[in-house]
């Protein structure tokens, strides 16, 4: 947990500090950087059960979930990087990357951290969840035909299986369906870790597209706030660039 929390708060402060070009360079990255360096002030982290994630609705009005680690609305849904293109365009057509990542919350965390090394001084305030994550099952492997993604979550033996997540990347409380026909992973409810709470886990799971309006146009894209693909967005796009070029240069 540890190792991989100052990890994660590296180069999260690596970005901050310094911008996203020292991250990209990779091999200069591991060689200045030691993530043992990352301090927590007084050794404290603090926990948290609730929180509020507030975002802008498909027709630009303000939108509020609220998480609590111990109740049903406890997944999140984040950006896909793999989701974009080599030239920054939305893969639409590809219908075995979806444009989410999926996570159930394990934790809610803050402290105060700093590094004490080649990065500017100063203690900062980050606010970040530990998650478990889910993967995305092709179309092809789950036979279904409906519209909705297919998740499971990850072995919880594998290196990969939780993660941190920066609370500011988060875009919205996701609603995760159990698929019941395939019945429950563990039949006698025990499982293998008390924290991640696996022994009540299913074998697969609908990502609910359709739970409200503004959820169901985060899945049209290019139709929403933000999309920067599809039909209407490339309108817009192309007509802003004509305006552009017929405005004098003064």
């Amino acid at each position: 947990f540890l190792q991989n929390l100052q990890e994660h708060l590296l180069h999260h402060f690596a970005i901050q500090w310094q911008g996203p070009s020292l991250v990209e360079d990779h091999p200069r990255f591991e060689a200045v950087m030691d993530a043992t360096r990352v301090f927590f002030k007084n050794h404290r982290i603090y926990s948290h059960k609730i929180m509020r994630v507030r975002y802008m609705t498909y027709d630009v009005r303000r939108g509020e979930d609220v998480l609590h680690i111990d109740g049903d609305v406890c997944n999140i849904m984040i950006a896909n990087p793999k989701f974009k293109g080599s030239k920054g365009q939305d893969r639409v057509g590809d219908k075995d990357i979806s444009p989410y990542l999926y996570a159930r919350v394990l934790g809610i965390y803050h402290g105060e951290v700093g590094y004490s090394g080649e990065l500017s001084p100063g203690v900062g305030r980050p606010l970040f969840f530990w998650v478990r994550w889910y993967d995305t099952i092709s179309k092809s492997e789950t036979g279904s035909t409906l519209p909705l993604d297919c998740v499971r979550f990850r072995d919880i033996r594998a290196p990969n299986a939780t993660g941190f997540v920066n609370a500011v990347d988060v875009l919205r409380a996701a609603h995760i369906i159990p698929r019941f026909s395939h019945g429950k992973l563990y039949p006698t409810g025990q499982g293998l870790s008390k924290i991640a709470r696996d022994g009540a886990d299913w074998c697969q799971y609908y990502v609910n597209r359709f739970a409200d309006q503004d959820m169901f146009m985060r899945y049209q894209i290019g139709f929403a706030v933000g999309h920067t693909t599809g039909p209407i967005a490339l309108t817009w796009m192309k007509m802003l660039d004509s305006f552009q070029s017929q405005v004098p240069v003064v």
